[in-house]
C-alpha cells in the first residue's frame, strides 16, 4: 500500500502563497499590530505621567527654543550649540526670576486675602441677592442663587458681631425659667429671733450644704482645663503635621519636577539637530519628498500656535492684571494671571469678566465707609453706582480683545497655525477628559498633524473617489 502524500509545508513552493506568510506579513495584521502598538504607548505614557508629564515639557521647550538657539549659534558662532543653549537657559531662568519676584509676593498677598474673606464675601453674596432694593427682574433672576450659596463661616459672622450683637441687645429677654423640684435648693429654716447661738447653727448648715458642691467644682476646675488643654494641643499638633507634610511633600514634587525639565531641556536642545537628522533617515525613499513636505507643515501649525499663544497669553495676563487693578477689582493681579494662563484654550478667557463684575460687586456691597468712585452720595445713604460696575470692567475687557485681535494676533501669530479655535478648544477638553494634564499637552499637537493629514492627504483621494477617478479613497 502506497504511502498518503503529505501537506505542503510553509517552505514548500507547492503551497499557496498565503500559507508561506508569517502573521506580520499580512498587510491588515500588520496595521493592526502598529495601531495597537501606538495606543498601547499613549496608554503607559498616561500610567507613568508622573514621567512623560515633565518629559513632554521640556521637550516642547526645546522644540520652541530651537529657532532661538539657532539665532544665537548664527550671531555668535563661537558659542556652539551646548553655550548657545547654557545661554538662552541662563537668560531665560533671570527672566523667570525676576517676573516671579514680581508677582509672587502679589499673588500670594492676594490669595491669602481672598482664603481670609471668602467667608465674608458669601455673606455679602448673600446680602447682595436679597437686597430689597434691586429692580424686580433682577431679584426674580437672582432669586434662586442663595440656594446655591454655602452657608456663612465663623469668620464672617465674627465680622457681623456689632450688628449682631445690637440685635441681641434689642431682643426682648426671655425670663428663666422656674427650676424643678428635684433642682430646687434645700431652705434652712430661719427662726424668728436671732442670737449668737442660732447665727452658728444656720452658718454650720448652710456649709455642711456647699461643701460637696464646692469640692467637685474644684476637682472639675482642676481636671477639665487640663484634659481639654491635652485634647486641644494634640489636635492643634496634627493638624500641623498633616499640614507640613502635605507641604512638603508638594515642595518635593515640584523640585522633581523643575529638576527632570531643566536637565532634559539641556540635553533634549542640544541633540536636537541629531535627533531630526536621525529621524529624517528612517523616511522611506519612496514618497520621502511628500512625507517631509506635510511634516514641514505640521511643524509650522504646531510651533505657530504654540510660541505665539504663550507670547500673547503673557501679554494678555498684563493688561487684564493692570487694567482691572485700575479698575479696583479685588484680587485683580491674581485674576489677570489666572485669565492670561486660560487664554491658552480659546474661548476660556470670556469668563474674566464675570468674575471681575463678581468680585467688585460683592466688595462694594460690603463697604462700610460708603464712598469712593463707585458710590453716590456719602455716609451710610450712599447707593452703588451699578452702571459703573458693570461699564469699567468690561472697558478692560473690551479693549484687551480689541488689541489681542487686532495688534496681537496679526503681528504674533497670524495664520500660521491654520487651527480653528472651536478645533483647539474641542481638543483640548477631549483632551483633558481622557487623560488630564497628560492629555491637554499632546491635544494641540495631534489635532494639528490630524487635520493636516485630512485636508492634504484624505480629502482629495476622497474627492478623487467621489468623481470616480479612483476606486480606493484611502491612501496607501
Amino acid at each position: 500500500m502506497s504511502a498518503a502524500p503529505k501537506p505542503p509545508t510553509t517552505d514548500d513552493p507547492r503551497a499557496p502563497h498565503w500559507q508561506r506568510l508569517h502573521l506580520w506579513q499580512i498587510q491588515a495584521v500588520r496595521d493592526l499590530m502598529l495601531l495597537g502598538a501606538l495606543v498601547g504607548l499613549l496608554y503607559l505614557g498616561f500610567l507613568l505621567s508622573v514621567i512623560t508629564v515633565p518629559l513632554l515639557v521640556a521637550l516642547g521647550l526645546a522644540y520652541l527654543v530651537d529657532p532661538l538657539v539657532h539665532l544665537l549659534m548664527t550671531r555668535v558662532p563661537w558659542l556652539g550649540r551646548r553655550g548657545a543653549v547654557l545661554s538662552i537657559m541662563g537668560l531665560l531662568g533671570a527672566l523667570l526670576a525676576v517676573v516671579l519676584i514680581i508677582t509672587v509676593p502679589m499673588m500670594v498677598r492676594q490669595a491669602n486675602q481672598l482664603v481670609k474673606n471668602s467667608d465674608r464675601y458669601v455673606q455679602q453674596a448673600r446680602a447682595f441677592v436679597a437686597d430689597k432694593n434691586l429692580p424686580g427682574w433682577v431679584q426674580d433672576g437672582l432669586g434662586t442663587i442663595a440656594d446655591f450659596l454655602p452657608d456663612a463661616g465663623p469668620a464672617a459672622k465674627a465680622e457681623a458681631g456689632p450688628d449682631a450683637e445690637k440685635k441681641t441687645a434689642e431682643a426682648p429677654v426671655t425670663p428663666p425659667a422656674e427650676s424643678s423640684p428635684a433642682e430646687a435648693k434645700p431652705v434652712v429654716p430661719v427662726p424668728a429671733v436671732l442670737d449668737e447661738a442660732a447665727v452658728r447653727a444656720l452658718v454650720r448648715a448652710e456649709l455642711a450644704r456647699r461643701a460637696p458642691t464646692a469640692v467637685e467644682a474644684a476637682a472639675t476646675t482642676s481636671t477639665a482645663p487640663d484634659r481639654g488643654t491635652i485634647s486641644s494641643v494634640a489636635s492643634g499638633g496634627a493638624q500641623v503635621l498633616f499640614f507640613l507634610g502635605n507641604l512638603l511633600g508638594n515642595m518635593a514634587q515640584f523640585a522633581i519636577f523643575v529638576f527632570i525639565v531643566v536637565f532634559c531641556f539641556y540635553f533634549f536642545s542640544t541633540a536636537f539637530p541629531k535627533v531630526k537628522v536621525t529621524c529624517t533617515s528612517y523616511i522611506p525613499d519612496d514618497g520621502r519628498d511628500r512625507v517631509l513636505d506635510l511634516l514641514v507643515k505640521m511643524d509650522h501649525a504646531i510651533s505657530g500656535f504654540v510660541r505665539g499663544r504663550l507670547t500673547i497669553c503673557c501679554v494678555m495676563g498684563v493688561i487684564y492684571a493692570t487694567g482691572w487693578t485700575i479698575c479696583g477689582v479685588p484680587h485683580a493681579v491674581l485674576l489677570g494671571v489666572a485669565i492670561g494662563i486660560c487664554g491658552l484654550v480659546p474661548y476660556l478667557s470670556a469668563i474674566g469678566l464675570p468674575i471681575a463684575w463678581a468680585l467688585l460687586a460683592v466688595s462694594l456691597t460690603g463697604d462700610t465707609e460708603r464712598s469712593g468712585f463707585y458710590f453716590s452720595g456719602e455716609g451710610a445713604g450712599a447707593s452703588i453706582v451699578w452702571w459703573k460696575v458693570l461699564l469699567f470692567p468690561t472697558v478692560v475687557n473690551v479693549v484687551a480683545q480689541v488689541i489681542e485681535d487686532y495688534v496681537l494676533n496679526p503681528m504674533i501669530q497670524g495664520k500660521a497655525t491654520n487651527l480653528h479655535p472651536a478645533t483647539i478648544l474641542l481638543a483640548c477638553i477631549a483632551g483633558g477628559a481622557l487623560a488630564g494634564l497628560y492629555g491637554m499637552i499632546l491635544a494641540i499637537p495631534v489635532a494639528a498633524c490630524l487635520k493636516i493629514l485630512t485636508s492634504e492627504v484624505l480629502a482629495p483621494r476622497l474627492k478623487q473617489w467621489l468623481a470616480g477617478r479612483t476606486r480606493d479613497p484611502l491612501p496607501l
